[in-house]
Protein backbone atom coordinates (compact mmCIF):
# COMPACT_ATOMS: atom_id res chain seq x y z
CA UNK A 1 0.00 0.00 0.00
CA UNK A 2 0.99 3.69 -0.86
CA UNK A 3 2.03 5.96 2.03
CA UNK A 4 -0.43 8.73 2.09
CA UNK A 5 0.18 12.44 3.71
CA UNK A 6 -2.75 14.42 5.31
CA UNK A 7 -2.51 18.61 4.68
CA UNK A 8 -1.91 21.18 7.27
CA UNK A 9 -5.34 21.08 8.48
CA UNK A 10 -4.49 24.44 11.05
CA UNK A 11 -3.70 26.01 8.05
CA UNK A 12 -6.14 25.03 5.51
CA UNK A 13 -9.15 26.33 7.82
CA UNK A 14 -6.82 29.36 8.95
CA UNK A 15 -7.29 29.88 4.75
CA UNK A 16 -11.01 28.89 4.91
CA UNK A 17 -12.32 31.41 7.21
CA UNK A 18 -10.45 34.11 6.12
CA UNK A 19 -12.25 33.51 3.08
CA UNK A 20 -15.52 32.82 4.24
CA UNK A 21 -16.13 34.88 7.45
CA UNK A 22 -13.79 37.56 6.11
CA UNK A 23 -12.15 37.99 9.88
CA UNK A 24 -8.21 37.59 10.88
CA UNK A 25 -7.62 34.24 11.27
CA UNK A 26 -4.07 32.20 12.49
CA UNK A 27 -3.06 29.65 14.31
CA UNK A 28 -0.98 31.79 17.02
CA UNK A 29 -2.06 35.01 18.42
CA UNK A 30 -0.94 37.98 17.18
CA UNK A 31 1.71 40.34 18.57
CA UNK A 32 -0.89 43.49 17.37
CA UNK A 33 -3.90 41.11 18.00
CA UNK A 34 -7.15 42.40 15.84
CA UNK A 35 -10.63 43.35 17.65
CA UNK A 36 -11.75 40.33 16.03
CA UNK A 37 -9.67 37.42 15.26
CA UNK A 38 -9.90 33.40 15.10
CA UNK A 39 -7.76 31.08 16.39
CA UNK A 40 -7.25 27.56 15.27
CA UNK A 41 -5.52 24.83 16.69
CA UNK A 42 -5.65 20.79 16.48
CA UNK A 43 -5.57 19.67 19.83
CA UNK A 44 -6.00 15.92 18.56
CA UNK A 45 -7.76 13.39 16.79
CA UNK A 46 -6.37 10.00 15.12
CA UNK A 47 -5.02 9.07 11.35
CA UNK A 48 -4.80 5.76 9.83
CA UNK A 49 -3.50 4.36 6.48
CA UNK A 50 -5.68 6.51 4.40
CA UNK A 51 -8.00 9.75 6.67
CA UNK A 52 -6.87 11.55 9.19
CA UNK A 53 -9.17 12.43 12.18
CA UNK A 54 -8.07 15.72 13.51
CA UNK A 55 -10.09 17.60 16.20
CA UNK A 56 -9.80 21.59 16.01
CA UNK A 57 -10.42 23.64 18.73
CA UNK A 58 -11.53 27.28 17.23
CA UNK A 59 -11.13 30.86 20.04
CA UNK A 60 -12.82 33.55 18.63
CA UNK A 61 -12.56 36.89 20.20
CA UNK A 62 -14.45 39.97 19.56
CA UNK A 63 -14.50 43.52 21.45
CA UNK A 64 -17.19 41.88 23.83
CA UNK A 65 -19.27 38.88 25.04
CA UNK A 66 -22.61 39.75 22.80
CA UNK A 67 -20.22 40.34 19.35
CA UNK A 68 -18.11 37.54 20.41
CA UNK A 69 -21.39 34.91 20.35
CA UNK A 70 -22.38 36.76 17.55
CA UNK A 71 -18.64 36.17 15.75
CA UNK A 72 -18.69 32.10 17.28
CA UNK A 73 -21.89 31.42 15.83
CA UNK A 74 -21.25 32.89 12.15
CA UNK A 75 -17.81 30.76 12.47
CA UNK A 76 -19.35 27.73 14.01
CA UNK A 77 -22.21 27.61 10.76
CA UNK A 78 -19.29 28.22 8.24
CA UNK A 79 -17.14 25.14 9.62
CA UNK A 80 -19.70 23.03 9.91
CA UNK A 81 -20.91 23.52 6.51
CA UNK A 82 -17.33 23.47 4.88
CA UNK A 83 -17.44 20.61 2.17
CA UNK A 84 -13.73 20.83 0.83
CA UNK A 85 -10.24 22.62 2.25
CA UNK A 86 -8.39 22.81 -1.13
CA UNK A 87 -8.17 20.06 -3.42
CA UNK A 88 -9.50 17.74 -0.60
CA UNK A 89 -13.09 16.49 0.30
CA UNK A 90 -14.40 16.73 3.92
CA UNK A 91 -16.10 13.70 4.57
CA UNK A 92 -17.82 14.12 8.42
CA UNK A 93 -17.68 17.27 11.27
CA UNK A 94 -18.68 15.97 14.39
CA UNK A 95 -19.10 18.60 17.03
CA UNK A 96 -17.11 17.83 20.40
CA UNK A 97 -17.81 20.58 22.59
CA UNK A 98 -20.33 23.14 21.90
CA UNK A 99 -19.59 27.06 21.67
CA UNK A 100 -18.85 28.31 25.51
CA UNK A 101 -17.19 31.12 27.39
CA UNK A 102 -13.59 31.36 27.14
CA UNK A 103 -12.10 34.33 28.39
CA UNK A 104 -8.55 35.55 27.78
CA UNK A 105 -6.77 33.73 31.19
CA UNK A 106 -4.18 37.39 30.58
CA UNK A 107 -6.54 40.06 29.47
CA UNK A 108 -10.23 38.51 30.56
CA UNK A 109 -10.64 39.62 26.89
CA UNK A 110 -14.11 38.07 25.71
CA UNK A 111 -13.72 34.79 23.47
CA UNK A 112 -15.93 31.69 22.64
CA UNK A 113 -14.52 28.49 21.82
CA UNK A 114 -15.49 25.31 20.23
CA UNK A 115 -13.97 21.67 19.14
CA UNK A 116 -14.74 20.05 16.14
CA UNK A 117 -13.74 16.62 14.38
CA UNK A 118 -13.22 16.24 11.12
CA UNK A 119 -12.44 13.11 8.47
CA UNK A 120 -10.42 13.67 5.95
CA UNK A 121 -9.12 11.44 3.72
CA UNK A 122 -5.29 11.80 2.44
CA UNK A 123 -3.69 11.78 -0.54
CA UNK A 124 -0.88 9.67 -2.06
CA UNK A 125 2.97 11.05 -1.29
CA UNK A 126 5.12 11.99 -4.29
CA UNK A 127 7.67 9.60 -4.63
Amino acid sequence: MEAYEFIDVESALVQYIKSVVRVPASTMVPQNKPPEHVLVARVGGTSDEVSDSPMVTFIVSAPGWVAAYDLVKLVRRRVMSVMRLGELPVYRHIEIGGPSRAPDPDTGDPRYQFTVQFKLRGSTAPD
